[in-house]
């Protein structure tokens, strides 16, 4: 293992090493520099031109909207990801009471976890806590009303946000003047929301990337999306089988990278998932069944977690936080990964290879387009799964295991 992440350092990525920078590049040189060496690279000079970049902010984004709404008496609608802290697609860990005397059927004993609403930091350091198994029990004793001792456990989850709509006009009062009890919007749906919802914007920047046809041999990209959030949204460190172009227009992200072959280091598993929804499913309004449509502020405490539509239901996904302080502790096996950690300020391009890791935040309230390009399944994709099968049957290490 060490001397498999000392050649990645030597010939490949550096250890906390610098995202190249590539000014106004021509298609060969981001082929050159980033798609054949298979790493990312931040670019400059590409969308100085486009009018969003001087014309966007959230209250012109708004206004565009609404002059667009075809029923001027009816508030033009977004859909937007809703949580309590501004965590979704990502592990928490949910309370459960087992009875002392039934402990060995913990596994089949849940109660209702729902009203938990930490803040997805702690929990995810929960989740990588209790890494050697998914489902340890956590010893905090109580009484209940017939005397009988329960035992409080633990489970790690994999949690999805809510899928609302909301008048632009609240999305952007919510965003601009957040109250303390407030549910966190994250315009964040990764479903060409910008081409299919809110085509009326795409004037406002290109339809895709020259030098990322050109590079990738495509057209036109898989998607283009839209993302608006500020500092209290976080995305966990997850993979996309897509090229992604990732233009930040205003404000400025933060991302933790991390190349395909790191999966040796980090600590992957199924997980069961749960939903945000409503507290007691009480949908104010909806466009159909499933849509819930706000006319109002929504506070965080009105939120709750509920089981998918599919019990059975499980989602690989990856407990470490690379930013976690105590990463090394919980994660020993860590030291040998090779983050890249980038600032990507407005005007700049950062480009991410199919398959890379990367975890996002915000310093600031940001505005944010990103093309995605299909992968190609080649080369790449069988070394990232012989790594993987490699780390498991071969060396015999289990997403579970603590030791290297």
């Amino acid at each position: 293992m060490e001397q498999f992440s000392e050649d990645v350092s030597d010939f490949w990525v550096s250890r906390n090493g610098n995202v190249k920078i590539l000014e106004n590049p021509s298609a060969l040189e981001f082929m050159r520099e980033g798609v054949m060496s298979y790493e990312p690279v931040i670019i400059r000079g590409l969308i100085n031109d486009w009018p969003a970049m001087k014309d966007w902010n959230i209250s012109t984004i708004c206004e565009k909207l609404e002059a667009t709404s075809i029923d001027k008496t009816v508030n033009k609608l977004t859909k937007v990801n809703m949580t309590p802290d501004g965590y979704g697609d990502c592990l928490k860990s949910i309370p459960r009471k087992v009875d002392i005397e039934n402990l060995d059927n913990a596994n089949e004993t849940v109660d209702d976890a729902q009203n938990n609403t930490d803040d997805c930091r702690k929990s995810s350091s929960s989740s990588s806590s209790s890494s050697n198994n998914d489902r340890r029990v956590k010893t905090a004793h109580i009484e209940n009303d017939h005397e009988e001792s329960t035992q409080i456990s633990s489970e790690d989850v994999f949690v999805y946000p809510l899928e609302c709509y909301m008048t632009t006009q609240l999305f952007k009062d919510m965003i601009l003047n957040p109250h303390s009890d407030d549910a966190v919007p994250y315009l964040s749906l990764q479903n060409d929301n910008l081409r299919v919802d809110m085509a009326e914007l795409m004037e406002d920047i290109q339809p895709s990337l020259e030098i990322a046809d050109e590079a990738f041999g495509m057209q036109q990209p898989e998607a283009v999306n839209l993302w608006i959030g500020d500092e209290r949204s976080v995305s966990s460190l997850h993979k996309d089988h897509f090229e992604n172009m990732y233009a930040v227009i205003s404000g400025e992200k933060t991302f933790t990278l991390l190349p395909p072959t790191d999966i040796m280091y980090l600590d992957e598993r199924e997980y069961p998932t749960r939903k945000y929804q409503l507290r007691n499913k009480k949908h104010p309004d909806s466009v159909d069944s499933d849509q819930i449509v706000l006319h109002d502020r929504l506070k965080h405490e009105n939120l709750e977690l509920y089981e998918s539509e599919n019990p059975s239901e499980k989602i690989p996904w990856i407990s470490t936080d690379p930013e976690d302080p105590l990463i090394l502790i919980k994660n020993p096996k860590f030291k040998y990964a090779h983050p890249l950690r980038c600032r990507v300020q407005e005007g700049e391009i950062l480009y991410i290879p199919a398959m890379w890791f990367h975890r996002v935040s915000q310093t600031r309230l940001t505005i944010a387009v990103n093309y995605w390009y299909d992968q190609k399944f080649d080369f790449r994709y069988v070394f990232y799964q012989s790594v993987k099968r490699f780390k498991h049957e071969k060396l015999g290490i289990t997403d579970d295991d603590d030791d290297v």
